[in-house]
C-alpha cells in the first residue's frame, strides 16, 4: 500500500506539483502588484474629472517657493494623466504652475512623473536648478528641470535609460543619461 502512495505522488523534479502551484500564484500575484499603476495611488482626481499626480499639495508649507533678488518666484509641478497608452502607460501632459499662472512643457510625454526632492537635484548635477522632476516608465524616461536666467526660467531636459551599450568593470550595462538639452524659456518680470 505505502508503495503504491509513492508511485501516484507525483512531482516536478525538485518540488511536488501543489507546491510549484503556490509557488506559481505567488509570482503571478508579486507580478501583478508590482506592474500594477502608480497614479491610482498618488492621483488626484479634480472636480472636471481628470486625474492628476500633484507633486505639491496646496498647504502653502509646502509650496515650493524661491526667492529672487526681485521677490518670490513660486514652482509648482503639474503632471495631468490625460489617457492610458498602447502598453498601458501613462500619457501625461506635463506642465508648471509659475506664480500660480499655469505653463505646458510638453502636451503628451508617455511617462508617470514625480517631483525630485531637492536633496536629489543636488546630487545629480543640477546645483543651479530651482525644481526639478522625472517621468518614467518601463525602463526609460526624462528628467526636466528649471534654472534661472536673466528675466526667464529656463527650461532644460534630458533622456535616461536603464541601459546603454557601455559596460561597467563587471561587464553589466550602464545607466544612459542624455545630454541636457534646452526645451523652453518662461518669461518673468522684474
Amino acid at each position: 500500500m505505502e508503495e503504491r502512495k509513492n508511485q501516484t505522488r507525483k512531482t516536478s523534479g525538485y518540488f511536488p506539483y501543489w507546491q510549484v502551484s503556490v509557488i506559481l500564484v505567488f509570482i503571478v500575484t508579486a507580478v501583478i502588484f508590482s506592474c500594477g499603476s502608480k497614479s491610482d495611488n498618488t492621483g488626484m482626481k479634480s472636480s472636471d474629472g481628470v486625474k492628476r499626480n500633484e507633486s505639491v499639495s496646496e498647504d502653502p508649507s509646502t509650496q515650493v517657493v524661491h526667492k529672487s533678488d526681485t521677490g518670490k518666484i513660486d514652482l509648482k509641478w503639474d503632471f495631468e494623466v490625460l489617457k492610458e497608452g498602447e502598453y498601458g502607460e501613462p500619457v501625461t501632459r506635463l506642465s508648471i504652475y509659475v506664480n500660480g499662472k499655469k505653463h505646458i512643457i510638453k502636451e503628451e510625454v508617455k511617462f508617470g512623473f514625480a517631483e525630485l526632492p531637492e536633496s536629489e537635484i543636488k546630487s545629480l548635477g543640477f546645483e543651479d536648478a530651482l525644481t526639478a522632476c522625472r517621468g518614467w516608465w518601463a525602463g526609460g524616461g526624462e528628467e526636466y528641470w528649471i534654472v534661472r536666467g536673466h528675466n526667464e526660467l529656463v527650461i532644460m531636459m534630458r533622456e535616461l535609460d536603464e541601459v546603454s551599450d557601455e559596460k561597467d568593470e563587471q561587464g553589466f550595462p550602464k545607466p544612459y543619461i542624455g545630454q541636457p538639452k534646452y526645451v523652453g524659456s518662461i518669461p518673468i518680470s522684474d
